[in-house]
């Protein structure tokens, strides 16, 4: 065989034939390009998010950030705290709880979009107000009392006496006057307070989210978010395409006093699953972060951001504790932040503290306060030693409280904490010291007087009864406290806390690649934790699949194209394996994602086709034309005539001596084929 150009020519008896251009070559071609346009054509895009999920679950397990929190609004809180929503005022005790115990940041996953009905200040009403009644009604009663007893002894002349009825009634009018005030502020605005509790915490984040529409926000409104809420410090290079038209903000009363808001939108892809975000929304030429977002750079040193189409640098950022640095943050093609799950349920994934908890701590010191009131209205903290002044740190502190609520310095934390660790250690002191013993000893004294009265006796052993109960109980409910603060101050120190509701009657759920239905508080915590841990997910454009179908077919044509069907096949099954396998072994190790379908269907449909073609009759008779050799003499010609005058020529093949052709008009049949063949001696050979 010797080729002459892109021909190839072969001797059949002296006569050369020239084989036609292989036209197999535009199979791989044709189909590569047939599922590039599907592939633009987002055909695929469910068999590509479904081989996307299943490498998440061969990937290395990300580490879960300790320093994030889930403040879990859980099937406890619900059956305890009441139905959901609840009430502000909940919530805003919540954040005073949560900054004494040293939570870093609060993120809310709540919307606060319209004001509430105005609420009852719980706490007032169950200790301030008692006080003041009986304080006043004391007073009222001793008055009374006191005016009856002089004009009994005679130390008022009865005809002086409306004079001091007169003075009585003015005493009583101004203490009516003072109840009815007391009572009118037990009706509290609890968004205010909420506002004022936002301020206590510092870093409270609460929502702004946006819509594909206009809202009606008000002009003066919606100037203060973007001068306040928006990203500072953000570089845009080319041009940022997540941009929004309507604004959703949390209500002013609330938003004013935070540290900061955040979208809380998330991306769901065709087929319903979260997978993606968008880190920061454009509205109006301001930058907005999503809701864990914003925290986050406060909590990375807010470092200048420069905004890339395909990725964000946060440069020279630093958590608590670390080392500036710059933190690019790859983005998709099409500028969303891929989320790197833990490979986990939510219950298992990240750390869990129930909302009740921090409920039931203030019930706890609301209950252990009432009690130690009461035993020192029963006078039993003057068997203490430091029972002159007891209360003193814990009302100074409350006043600390007070004033920082009311937009005082907020460095006073540290005394607040201070005071309040101080007082209820000397609760303590009280309750484990000697004074229940001291007590009861003084009552026993009086029990065992020889003139004692059977009624002394029997008021004097309930007394000592009822010191006993109440030492008891007051221990009790101490001992719970303590265990709540212990709790609390573990779990919650140095913590980014996101709250959200995640019980069982929840609709804020979402579908992930690991869990039908995923409360998706936790994907706020995800994507911190992604950022965190700087486990970025990469995604390649789709074009780099389309150029990778392209190779990977004509790597199928070169390498079947002599072969048998059925190792053209398992060729093609091959290269199909080591291409899924080197897209796993790139997203596992690298944590980089190229589209599979189009190139894994591309090959699939080109050794289905080439099989096909390879196989047929027509196909292979035409793969083959009589030309004219380039030369040729008169000699060679007579020769090829007498070559061809001595055979007999076969009814598939045409010869043409003088044009020196031959002609394949088909594949022969065995019955075209008069050579003498034992077909049962093939047979028993190759079956050896």
């Amino acid at each position: 065989m010797s080729p002459t150009g892109t021909a190839r020519w072969f001797e059949v008896k002296g006569v050369k034939v020239k084989k036609r251009i292989d036209l197999q070559i535009i199979v791989p071609f044709l189909a590569a390009s047939l599922f590039i346009v599907l592939g633009i054509a987002n055909v695929f895009k469910t068999f590509d998010n479904r081989v996307y999920d299943g490498f998440l679950h061969l990937k290395p397990e990300i580490p879960q950030s300790k320093s994030i929190m889930l403040l879990d609004v859980d099937n406890t809180s619900i059956a305890k705290v009441g139905e959901w929503p609840w009430s502000r005022s909940v919530m805003a005790n919540g954040l005073i709880t949560m900054r004494e115990f040293g939570a870093a940041y609060a993120v809310f996953d709540i919307e606060y979009v319209n004001q509430s009905p105005l609420g009852v200040n719980a706490n007032y009403l169950d200790t301030s107000i008692p006080e003041v009644f009986q304080h006043q009604f004391q007073s009222i009663n001793q008055n009374t009392t006191a005016l009856f007893q002089a004009l009994a002894d005679g130390n008022i002349p009865l005809k002086d006496a409306g004079q001091y009825v007169q003075q009585l009634t003015g005493m009583n009018d101004g203490a009516k006057k003072l109840l009815l005030s007391k009572v009118q502020d037990i009706a509290r605005n609890n968004d205010t307070y909420l506002r004022k509790a936002a301020w206590f915490f510092k870093h409270a984040y609460f929502t702004v989210n946006f819509s594909g529409t206009k809202e009606d926000v008000p002009s003066a409104y919606e100037k203060r978010i973007l001068d306040n809420e928006a990203l500072k410090n953000v570089t845009v290079h080319g041009t940022y395409g997540h941009q929004i038209i309507g604004l959703s903000p949390a209500i002013k009363p609330i938003l004013t006093r935070a540290a900061g808001a955040g979208f809380p939108r998330v991306v769901v892809d065709s087929d319903g699953v979260r997978r993606r975000v968008a880190l920061i929304y454009q509205y109006k030429h301001k930058y907005f972060g999503q809701l864990i977002f914003t925290p986050l750079l406060s909590n990375l040193g807010n470092p200048p951001i420069e905004l890339y189409p395909h990725r964000i640098v946060l440069e020279h950022a630093h958590a608590p504790g670390g080392r500036p640095h710059n933190i690019s943050i790859p983005l998709t093609p099409n500028g969303y932040f891929l989320i790197n799950w833990p490979k986990t349920n939510f219950e298992q994934s990240f750390h869990h503290l129930s909302y009740y908890n921090i409920v039931l701590a203030g019930q706890q010191e609301q209950g252990l306060m009432t009690l130690l009131h009461g035993m020192a209205n029963a006078n039993y903290l003057s068997f203490f030693q430091g029972g002159q002044g007891f209360f003193g740190p814990y009302d100074k502190a409350e006043t600390i409280k007070q004033n920082i609520l009311d937009g005082g310095n907020q460095s006073q934390i540290g005394q607040y904490r201070s005071l309040r660790e101080g007082f209820f250690k000397t609760v303590g002191e009280f309750l484990q010291g000697t004074a229940e013993q001291a007590i009861l000893k003084q009552i026993d004294s009086a029990l065992a007087n020889p003139q004692i009265t059977p009624t002394q006796t029997k008021q004097f052993t309930s007394i000592r009864n009822d010191v006993q109960a109440k030492f008891k109980q007051t221990r009790q409910i101490y001992s719970a406290y303590m265990e709540s603060r212990s709790l609390l101050s573990k779990d919650l120190a140095g913590k980014i806390c996101v709250i959200g509701n995640t019980a069982t009657s929840s609709t804020d759920l979402g579908v992930n690649p690991f869990q039908g239905e995923y409360p998706n508080v936790g994907t706020h915590a995800s994507i911190a934790n992604t950022i965190l841990n700087e486990r970025f997910i990469n995604e390649f454009p789709s074009w780099y699949s389309y150029i990778v179908a392209l190779l990977l077919c004509f790597i199928l044509y070169f390498s079947v194209r002599t072969l048998e069907p059925l190792s053209s096949v398992i060729v093609g099954a091959g290269i199909i394996i080591v291409f899924l396998a080197a897209a796993a072994g790139l997203f596992v190790l690298f944590r980089t994602y190229l589209h599979m379908s189009v190139p894994t269907i591309a090959v699939g449909l080109a050794v289905a086709a080439l099989r096909a073609r390879s196989t047929s009759p027509v196909a292979i008779a035409n793969n083959y034309s009589p030309v004219r050799p380039a030369g040729g003499t008169d000699a060679d010609r007579a020769a090829a005539r007498a070559e061809a005058g001595e055979r007999t020529v076969p009814a598939w093949l045409e010869v043409m001596p003088d044009q020196m052709r031959i002609l394949v008009h088909q594949l022969p049949g065995r019955a075209q084929i008069d050579t003498q063949v034992q077909e049962q001696l093939i047979v028993e050979y190759y079956s050896k």
